[in-house]
């Protein structure tokens, strides 16, 4: 029992640093109720992000506080976005990047230090 609680704890911990990642690279809250584009946006990123986990739609729609209609309309939207909006690409690809990084996201302070951290490393210098 106790190991099913553990990894229960550990699946959150991992899907709250994908949220956190999503809302510090967008600067938009994605479990708000409002349906402003940046936010529906991050909502896309973050639905994206936790199917490229193998999560089922329906627990992408739990954890999004959402109908699961919404987080199937925000997957197929996915893939339209990224296709024409180039600013939204750039988005996800920051966000998908810095959700495969070995580090958790608190040790990144803000975008600016990440991108230092993210040019040292393709330079090779330690830091």
């Amino acid at each position: 029992m106790e190991s099913k609680q553990n990894s229960f704890m550990e699946e959150r911990r991992r899907i709250d640093g994908i949220r956190n990642i999503v809302e510090l690279v967008t600067g938009e809250r994605i479990l708000s109720v409002t349906r402003y584009r940046g936010e529906v946006e991050a909502r896309m990123i973050f639905s994206s992000l936790l199917k490229d986990t193998g999560m089922h739609v329906g627990s992408i729609a739990y954890n999004l506080k959402k109908s699961r209609y919404s987080a199937d309309y925000y997957l197929k939207r996915f893939n339209d976005l990224v296709e024409l909006d180039s600013n939204f690409k750039s988005l996800y690809l920051k966000c998908k990047y810095m959700s495969r990084l070995s580090k958790p996201i608190y040790n990144f302070i803000t975008e600016k230090e990440w991108m230092e951290h993210s040019n040292r490393k393709e330079t090779g210098q330690q830091g």
